[in-house]
């Protein structure tokens, strides 16, 4: 009996690389926004994308660790390219003084 053999699903697109390409950024400002989109373990990093306090809180996500560090000022340029708007102020918890995040991480592998 031949069988047909079952091809493997396709693969989603990448909606974050297809939006870099959309927006026509530097190769710098592309590099800068993957790495904090990698940094942040985003589930969705096309979410940053979205709107001025979106990207404050992947930035935020990304350099929390101690040693990670990225200028804002790079971000800030590209928020305003973006955005029309500059990064928003840093959030902070009333608790610890510590950065908040809207953006939820990935769930670990299993």
């Amino acid at each position: 009996l031949d069988r047909e053999r079952a091809t493997p699903a396709e693969a989603p697109p990448d909606c974050f690389l297809l939006a870099l390409d959309h927006l026509q950024l530097k190769p710098n400002e592309r590099q800068l926004l993957q790495d904090i989109a990698q940094r942040a373990a985003l589930p969705e990093p096309a979410a940053m994308l979205l709107s001025p306090e979106n990207l404050m809180s992947a930035y935020e996500r990304a350099t929390s660790d101690a040693g990670r560090s990225i200028p804002r000022r790079n971000l800030n340029a590209i928020c305003e390219t973006l955005f029309g708007a500059a990064l928003p102020a840093a959030k902070t918890s009333p608790h610890n003084n510590e950065p908040t995040t809207d953006i939820p991480a990935k769930p670990d592998a299993v």
